[in-house]
């Protein structure tokens, strides 16, 4: 498709790419049979507009599409009009959306492809356009431009299986709506595609966005990362986050691994800390901040990733050597995460809910619980289905419940919240047809027993692991409060972390709450929290895992406790990470130390 001539800018020459990758959309779909010839002209004629107004054009001229409504040209021509009144905010014309209003999630066009191969080049069709939620790194710095990245869903016809081959033909380019993109990096059978502005296009472009080799420096430094982790490293620029503050370097520090006595295990592997200065930016402007007590966060630090948790002795952030991954000279504080951001978000404080699935029933049947032990939980389960029209107090338990359960599958959840909030709103669930859609969402639980995933409502939760470097704790020692308003869980419990695959991968530990460790850790609560000492860290024991973000489900329901645990599996030795940190502003604690002696010699 060729566009008419036009006044090249910065937001005129990024506008024609929303637009055309609708028009492409709709002609290799339906969208023919719905557009007059004339609406059709008036499209490939469409003057350029601004970028927030052409992504708002685009969604309305989408939503109409899907409902298979008929569109002519004089309906085209008012949603124009319409969408050219619109007022623009003032940040949609800054280059960088890192302020206030852009510290939280933000709408923004997603383009979906489907992806062909001719001849050993990839070919991509555009299929659809949606609204997607969500800011990462590059679109705060490089909002404007923020059309021009495309991630391509990596899978095969039946949604499941990657094709690798199709990485090979997309890392050669691939010309899409009279824009070439370049590939930037694969990642969980994604795709990611950058396509380079062109100067004489668009003369103020930032140099950063010239090629994609300038795009990856800017996002850091990876020499002497391995090759096989420089996609890993690349995303961490990529992955969704809620923008907090942007550090000074003397509110970073990096600390030393704590390591086992024969240097084979890492304590403190992905995890640090911070102090009370950040836990006031985390409330102030965390979108959680406000009405949760948050004392752990998943985060992005520049080059380092993982979980921070809160420690009232400290000031600044303290990170462990081995969440550095790279160089990079940003230091802003992003959040994946908090402690219990799911449970919030459903007016709740308490960890999240654990299912029993089948590679659990078989380790714990393997190690010793009784298998009436765990049909008594899938009765208890049924029997709660069973009473969910006994009265609207019952109903919405379950539907909250099943919100809870499919947050995996936002339509699901959308679905329960409709009907949980008509409950509510005192509609008598015994009308027609409130009874039969009540009905329909039940039947997902039913569903998702038969598939064995068992949801423990009692007994058991679903939290971040997490550590700090005093927390008097002993071997096999953890520390768990669920809410802040209940008490530490003390006793055996078993831990464990998905994926389940041998016996060893869960393990019996004790909780404890005593006053010494309550007066360390009573701060805490919906993490558990592992101690820093003993021959092996107990996360490396499940799984071969870390603390840099996994979660981990605990059981303290006495029915389902093993009366042993087998020896884990060793997973391999930590390996050091090494990183040039002076080449990004962070300090180690013995730079800090050398420098206050010069300046107290210096002052002498």
């Amino acid at each position: 498709m060729r566009w008419g001539d036009a006044a090249a800018g910065p937001t005129s020459c990024s506008a024609q790419f929303p637009v055309a990758f609708t028009i492409e959309a709709l002609k290799s779909a339906a969208g023919r049979q719905l557009l007059s010839s004339d609406a059709w002209s008036f499209l490939v004629n469409l003057p350029r507009m601004h970028l927030f107004r052409a992504e708002k054009f685009c969604f309305r001229l989408a939503d109409l599409a899907s409902q298979n409504q008929t569109v002519d040209v004089e309906h085209l021509k008012r949603m124009f009009e319409s969408v050219q009144a619109d007022h623009i905010p003032d940040h949609e014309d800054s280059l960088n959306a890192s302020d206030a209003v852009h510290r939280r999630r933000t709408v923004h066009m997603q383009f979906h492809a489907h992806l062909s191969e001719e001849g050993g080049s990839a070919c991509l069709t555009p299929v659809e356009v949606t609204k997607e939620k969500l800011s990462n790194r590059v679109l705060r710095h490089f909002w404007r431009y923020r059309d021009r990245f495309l991630v391509v869903a990596n899978i095969d016809d039946n949604l499941k299986e990657a094709r690798p081959q199709s990485i090979l033909a997309l890392a050669k380019g691939v010309h899409m709506c009279s824009r070439r993109f370049e590939f930037l990096y694969d990642h969980d059978q994604k795709v990611h595609l950058f396509a380079p502005v062109d100067p004489r296009e668009d003369p103020r472009a930032p140099p950063e966005l010239l090629s994609t080799a300038a795009l990856l420096n800017w996002i850091g430094n990876f020499d002497g990362v391995k090759t096989s982790k420089i996609c890993d490293r690349v995303s961490m620029a990529f992955t969704p986050t809620t923008l907090i503050a942007t550090l000074e370097p003397r509110q970073v520090t990096v600390d030393d691994d704590v390591l086992s006595t024969d240097l084979k295990y890492c304590f403190t592997d992905g995890v640090g800390s911070y102090g009370p200065d950040i836990q006031d930016l985390l409330d102030r402007h965390h979108p959680h901040g406000q009405h949760a007590q948050i004392c752990a966060a998943q985060i992005r630090l520049g080059p380092a990733k993982g979980m921070l948790v809160f420690d009232p002795s400290r000031q600044g952030v303290r990170l462990s050597r081995s969440m550095v991954k790279f160089a990079c000279a940003l230091l802003e504080l992003e959040v994946v995460d908090v402690n219990g951001t799911a449970q919030h978000a459903r007016h709740e404080a308490r960890a999240g809910e654990m299912r029993l699935n089948l590679d659990i029933i078989q380790q714990l049947e393997h190690c010793g619980v009784p298998l009436q032990a765990l049909l008594a939980v899938l009765e208890e389960e049924i029997a709660r289905l069973h009473t969910a029209f006994d009265s609207p107090l019952a109903a919405m338990h379950a539907l909250k419940l099943h919100r809870m359960r499919s947050h995996d599958d936002a339509q699901a959840s959308k679905q329960s919240h409709a009907l949980f909030t008509a409950l509510y709103g005192g509609l008598d669930m015994r009308c027609f047809p409130l009874r039969e859609w009540i009905e329909e969402e039940l039947a997902g639980h039913v569903r998702r027993l038969r598939s064995l995933r068992i949801p423990v409502v009692q007994g058991a939760g679903h939290l971040y692991g997490v550590a700090l470097r005093e927390s008097a704790l002993g071997p096999r020692q953890v520390y768990v409060r669920l809410s802040p308003c209940e008490a530490p869980l003390q006793g055996p419990l078993l831990i464990g972390r998905h994926p389940c695959n041998h016996p060893g991968d869960m393990q019996v530990v004790e909780a404890v709450g005593t006053p010494g460790v309550c007066a360390l850790l009573g701060h805490l609560h919906g993490v558990v929290v592992f101690p820093v000492a003993g021959p092996r860290p107990l996360a490396d024991m499940m799984g071969g895992g870390d603390l840099d973000g996994d979660t981990f489900w605990i059981i303290w329901d006495e029915r389902l406790l093993p009366p042993r645990s087998e020896e884990p599996l060793d997973y391999g030795v930590f390996s050091r990470k090494e990183a040039s940190l002076a080449s990004f502003g962070i300090q180690e604690p013995l730079q800090q130390q050398q420098q206050q002696q010069q300046q107290q010699h210096h002052q002498q």
